[in-house]
Order: C-alpha cells, then sequence, then structure tokens
C-alpha cells in the first residue's frame, strides 16, 4: 500500500510540473525475460555504451526511435544481437547507415518518431535472433500488448536483464485527457503504478508476436506513447528500398 501511495505521489507531482520524462531505460515494474522469448529485441550501443532498444525488421534492417539517432554518427552506433543482456552476450554489428523521418520534430517527439537502421553485415537468423512481422491492424482499446527493453527497475539501475511488461492499449481519447499529444501516427498504452508505458527507447510494442508500436515518450506510472508502424508502414518499406540503394 505505501509503495502504490509513493508511486501516485510521485505521478501527480510530474503532471502538476508538467514534466514529460522519455523512457531511455524506464521500465519500471517489468519482469525478467528472455531474448529466445523477444528475439526480434536488440540493443542499440553508442561509443561502446547502451544507448536503446530496437526490434529486427529483416537480416539487413532495424527499427528504432528517430530520437535514437538524429545526434548521433553511424560509425559511432553498433547493434547487440541474440543477448538478454545488456552490456555482453550475443553478436556487435556495425552500422552502416540510418534514416529518421523528415516529419521528426524533438518538440513533439512522438510525432514520426521513427528510424531505420541498415546493418554493415547480414545477420543470421536463430532461435535468438530473428525478424519480427509489422502488425496489419492497429490494436483496439484495451488489447494486452507487451513492451520490453533493458531498463531501470524499482530497485535502480538493475543487472542489465531484459525487462518484459504487459500495458493495455489506450484510446486516443483517454490519451488526449491524460494531456498528450496525439496524432493518427501515435499509440498509447500503459496502466497506472505498473509502467511507465515502454521501455528503452525506440523498442518494442508487441501484440500476439508482431510490432505493432516504436517506443517514443510518456508519463511514470501513467501511459506511454508509441509511433504506429501500421500507419507507417509505407514509410518503413520505401525507407528501407532507399537504404538498400
Amino acid at each position: 500500500m505505501l509503495i502504490k501511495v509513493y508511486l501516485l505521489l510521485s505521478a501527480a507531482t510530474l503532471l502538476a510540473a508538467g514534466r514529460v520524462p522519455h523512457l531511455e531505460e524506464r521500465i519500471l515494474l517489468g519482469e525478467d525475460t528472455t531474448i529466445e522469448e523477444n528475439p526480434w529485441q536488440v540493443a542499440i550501443v553508442w561509443n561502446g555504451g547502451h544507448h536503446c532498444g530496437g526490434s529486427i525488421y529483416s537480416k539487413d534492417f532495424i527499427i528504432t526511435a528517430a530520437h535514437c539517432v538524429d545526434d548521433v554518427e553511424a560509425n559511432d552506433l553498433q547493434v547487440r544481437v541474440g543477448s538478454s543482456h545488456r552490456d555482453e552476450g550475443g553478436t556487435l554489428h556495425q552500422v552502416a547507415a540510418f534514416k529518421w523521418h523528415s516529419g521528426f520534430s524533438r518538440e513533439t517527439y512522438a510525432t514520426n518518431d521513427i528510424a531505420i537502421i541498415r546493418l554493415s553485415e547480414s545477420l543470421i537468423f536463430n532461435d535468438r535472433v530473428q525478424s519480427i512481422p509489422l502488425a496489419t491492424e492497429e490494436p483496439e482499446a484495451g488489447t494486452k500488448a507487451k513492451v520490453t527493453g533493458w531498463g531501470t527497475t524499482l530497485k535502480g539501475r538493475g543487472d542489465g536483464i531484459l525487462q518484459g511488461l504487459e500495458v493495455s492499449i489506450i484510446s486516443r481519447g483517454l490519451c488526449q485527457k491524460l494531456k498528450f499529444f496525439v496524432t493518427d501516427d501515435v499509440i498509447c498504452a500503459g496502466a497506472l503504478f505498473n509502467s511507465l508505458g515502454g521501455g528503452d527507447s525506440g523498442g518494442p510494442l508487441t501484440v500476439n508476436n508482431e510490432l505493432v508500436g516504436v517506443v517514443s515518450s510518456g508519463r511514470p506510472f501513467l501511459t506511454g506513447q508509441y509511433v504506429s508502424v501500421v500507419y507507417l508502414k509505407d514509410w518503413i518499406q520505401s525507407t528501407t528500398e532507399s537504404l538498400s540503394e
């Protein structure tokens, strides 16, 4: 009970202050999970340290958030695949190039907050490294979804083990009442007391092992905003084609 009271007061304080923290490293009440259960999950490494999450779209491409790459250089980035650990295991792959949505702005964050990374060499798929299909329809409000990432827990930064969390899709109307800036390409999801609504920025929001969203931003213990891959499917396809040339 005391923990819930503390969390409620924390959330109320942040709302009153109008603060909108971003979701890097902030799955607060998730549970340990494994890469075998989420083989599409990747860790994006910048200058040797964990930077963001991402999802394997194909052997050559990773989907992540635009704000994860809009101020970095490709040669400073690597992608770790096939590991449940944030900082070790699996294999590291150099980034060859990336492109973020031209409509992205750090002033609004969630709107068009998506980017495609091309790897310098193709991945080898196995039980720990797999692509994830894009959902064909956006989930309805109330649908249970899953978000994963290497985030801070209530016990602190944690030991770098992949975290998984169940969240509920929230209607755009309710999301707007929570004072979020909601556009057609934004999905909201979360649950009071057990979620920031997301994990590491750029990481996956999934329903039935299909990618429905990319972690963008949110408010603690209330909800998070995700970029809809269904809405931006044409952009994803055209961008991967342009990066292949």
